[in-house]
């Protein structure tokens, strides 16, 4: 049987109360796990069966039937942190041959955070604290397979600790008495950890609205970080084109560059493996010339 996932709500800010637990946001790919009669079967959050895609994970630690719901994450081997770079790269994996390859290099790793049957019992109806109960009774954690850990009432300093170690992408918080509704829920809410540093736009696409973006190197150069998208939210654009106007360098067939000098400030969630911006949204004059303008 195949349940469609309850989905949080997204929240700005961080919060304290009694009523939620909070978890940390690990992102890889949600799935949704079928244990019935010895037999394992993956799907994603839209139905979609992906069970040739992990191959280390049709082996649960569980002694009963079960439908576990969670998120399949990697860890960079070189970093030891979650990486969600590498749940894309294994999603792309079709051949047999390179999902077995890439399972022995870089497992998948299942973060578990609901079980919605156990033994045949539908346990969606229970509060969320009486599945978490369910779960810690009928799951072993092992090398592939970890409950996920959670606090109680504490959601600003489970957020602060998110966004200062950069082990996840935010926090999710879960009404205690929620039952596992289908869907969008209000009872369920994700709050994404978002960072503001400089960087320094260093040119923009001759078609659309992207602009190129840098960073300082320990040597002092500016260092490509990424492309800055139309979907990011620029409050002051206007600013951005005049003073692209006066800083011109030089251009080829997809980009105008620019000159050095032009600083700005982004707010996005992290960086790549490859020292890019990871999920940026806004990108934005320095704050000493908002103060003074």
């Amino acid at each position: 049987m195949i349940y469609e996932p309850m989905i949080p709500i997204r929240q700005d800010k961080p919060f304290d109360d009694p009523a939620y637990l909070f978890e940390p946001k690990v992102e890889g790919h949600r799935v949704l796990l079928v244990h019935q009669n010895g037999i394992t079967r993956l799907f994603t959050r839209h139905g979609h069966e992906i069970t040739h895609r992990y191959p280390e994970l049709v082996r649960v630690p569980v002694n009963e039937d079960v439908v576990l719901d969670g998120e399949a994450a990697f860890i960079d081997p070189a970093t030891g942190k979650l990486e969600p770079a590498l749940a894309k790269e294994r999603i792309r994996l079709n051949k047999r041959k390179q999902i077995y390859d890439a399972q022995r290099l870089v497992p998948a790793r299942f973060f578990v955070f609901d079980i919605l049957q156990r033994g045949g019992e539908d346990l969606r109806p229970l509060p969320l604290a009486e599945r978490k109960r369910h779960l810690e009774e009928a799951i072993t954690d092992n090398d592939y397979f970890y409950k996920m850990k959670y606090v109680e009432g504490c959601g600003r300093a489970l957020f602060q600790a998110a966004l200062e170690r950069g082990a996840a992408a935010g926090v999710v918080a879960k009404r205690i008495d929620s039952p596992y509704i289908a869907g969008l829920s209000p009872e369920w809410r994700q709050i994404p950890c978002y960072r503001t540093e400089k960087v320094y736009v260093t040119g923009y696409c001759k078609r659309g609205s992207g602009w190129l973006i840098g960073v300082q190197a320990d040597n002092g150069e500016i260092k490509p970080a990424g492309l800055v998208g139309s979907d990011v939210i620029m409050p002051d654009r206007i600013w951005f084109v005049k003073a692209a106007a006066k800083q011109y360098s030089g251009e080829d067939h997809h980009y105008v560059y620019l000159k050095p000098g032009i600083e700005a400030e982004l707010t996005f969630q992290g960086w790549t493996k490859e020292g890019k911006v990871r999920k940026p949204v806004c990108l934005n004059k320095p704050a000493a010339l908002r103060l003074h303008a």
